[in-house]
């Protein structure tokens, strides 16, 4: 069983300084207070020469939940390049998409083994992530716009218990099995080669009520659509309000 696949020159090269000054563009209409407080957008969660941050976007969802409507972004190749991600998800244009990137600068720390998802009940203990709950895709996607490290990319915990490092060129796409491999990065080392300071910049795409199971310490639990939302949207209601007070009081950072 392939567990993942890597598409090579999934974007030309003569379109990735325009998605890169289109992320940044993106980041810097969206991640505002009051798309942070609603979580639509994802506070970010900054380390040493590697800062993230997330948003929740969708181009024609109609649930009650909060999002990004992609439909107005004036952002071409982004939002092109959203729909085109979909189609490798095997996810519709009506799915809620979680829209994330990871920048490094210089060499950076760790990013410890883990799987993606909404987190629902997590903790951080010396640096480490873990996760008791969450609302887990079943695949990611994730497009390399920047790699000038050595040998740098996502190492991939396959269910066998070997690992692999799949380093991924820019404008390749890595497409990988979330529901059944854990996966993170190795600290990053190379020769920064671009003046804003990017050793490697990662953008990527996962569902947030599609094709989706419920993780907990009792394993997986497919989900449909539907439950999928339900689940999210209590917490939206019951959990989600507790975590950004203690945000806004700085006792906690979030993490996604």
């Amino acid at each position: 069983m392939n567990y993942y696949h890597l598409i090579k020159n999934f974007v030309p090269q003569n379109q990735i300084e325009n998605i890169i000054k289109e992320t940044f563009s993106f980041k810097k209409t969206f991640y505002t207070q009051k798309n942070l407080a609603c979580h639509a957008a994802y506070l970010s969660d900054t380390h040493p020469n590697r800062t993230s941050h997330a948003y929740a976007t969708s181009l024609y969802y109609n649930g009650e939940l909060p999002f990004i409507d992609l439909f107005n972004v004036r952002l071409e190749n982004l939002v092109d390049l959203h729909r085109r991600a979909l189609g490798e998800l095997g996810l519709s244009l009506k799915a809620r998409i979680l829209f994330n990137v990871q920048e490094y600068f210089s060499s950076s720390e760790v990013v410890p083994k883990h799987h993606d998802g909404e987190l629902l009940d997590f903790s951080i203990d010396n640096g480490n992530l873990d996760i008791k709950r969450s609302i887990r895709p079943d695949k990611v996607a994730v497009l390399t716009l920047v790699n000038d490290t050595d040998g740098g990319g996502t190492r991939i915990y396959l269910p066998d218990g070997t690992e692999e490092v799949v380093a991924a060129q820019a404008g390749d796409l890595l497409i990988f099995d979330n529901a059944s491999c854990k996966h993170g990065v190795d600290p990053l080392v190379g020769t920064v080669k671009r003046e804003d300071g990017l050793l490697s910049l990662i953008i990527g795409w996962r569902s947030l009520n599609e094709k989706t199971s419920y993780n907990s310490e009792f394993g997986n639990a497919f989900l449909n659509t539907e439950d999928a939302e339900a689940i999210i949207g209590g917490w939206y209601k019951t959990g989600w309000p507790k975590q950004w007070e203690r945000i806004q009081n700085s006792q906690q950072k979030a993490a996604f």
